[in-house]
């Protein structure tokens, strides 16, 4: 399917996303430049993270965990504000 006729079947929130991702005129994800595809993704997300309000009832929490190979994953907690703590077992 072309790409182009693809953006038209779906809503215009998902069309933006869609035209956003590298993509071959056969309609596949184009991953040939994997870093510039991951770099276009996240400054995408990023610009919609940035449009997007604060929402009071949930609160976020950013956490690292420690990889086997001791480097770190960023990892965000989201949680409701009114949740109670619950404690991790270790």
């Amino acid at each position: 399917m072309h790409t182009k006729i693809a953006y038209e079947r779906i809503t215009p929130e998902l069309a933006e996303v869609l035209k956003a991702v590298p993509m071959t005129e056969a309609g596949v994800f184009d991953l040939s430049d994997l870093e510039g595809a991951r770099a276009g993704v996240r400054a995408f997300a990023e610009a919609i993270a940035a449009q997007t309000p604060d929402e009071p009832s949930v609160s976020v929490q950013e956490a690292d965990a420690v990889r086997p190979d001791g480097s770190t994953l960023p990892i965000g907690l989201l949680r409701p504000t009114e949740a109670a703590f619950i404690r991790a077992v270790k």
